[in-house]
């Protein structure tokens, strides 16, 4: 029999990334545009598919709404919004989601694992964070893979 495993997304499973990552990233398209996008914009546009990395939902919104920017522009601006300086950027506004002791008593039946589309620093620093005592084993992130979300490969790397 194989083992159990439990792989968890941080962006709206454990996190809320409502007031960091979608902040920071209407701040940029507000910035980039010369006015703001609109919040539910963001949730349509992850719908379509393809669009995982908060940067390229911001450089699509911008270039709707009739701004220019590139995409390291765009990057730039967003993790000096997101960071701020020493860390007490809008990632400080993140909220975890998972209430009381629920990971400690899915660990007890499974091994637990995240896979990300955030890279290794910010997901290290938001579950040290608010998940320290949490075993997850792998912590597969986008700095992790080459083809990133959709594609499988962070999937197959847990599973191995």
């Amino acid at each position: 029999m194989s083992e159990r495993v439990i792989v968890f997304d941080m962006d709206g499973v454990l996190v809320d990334p409502t007031d960091s990552f979608r902040r920071a990233a209407l701040d940029v398209v507000e910035r980039f545009a010369g006015r703001p996008g609109r919040p539910e914009r963001i949730i349509e546009i992850k719908n379509e598919g393809g669009f995982n990395d908060d940067a390229d939902v911001a450089l699509r919104m911008i270039e709707e709404l009739g701004g220019s920017a590139t995409r390291e522009e765009v990057e730039r601006l967003g993790w000096e919004i997101f960071w701020g300086e020493g860390g007490e950027g809008l990632i400080q506004r993140e909220r975890w989601l998972v209430e009381g002791d629920l990971l400690e008593r899915l660990s007890e039946q499974a091994r637990l694992a995240v896979f990300t589309g955030r890279g290794r620093r910010t997901a290290g620093h938001t579950l040290a964070r608010f998940a320290a005592q949490i075993a997850f084993d792998p912590v597969v992130t986008s700095s992790d893979l080459e083809n990133l979300k959709p594609a499988p490969d962070g999937l197959l790397r847990v599973r191995a």
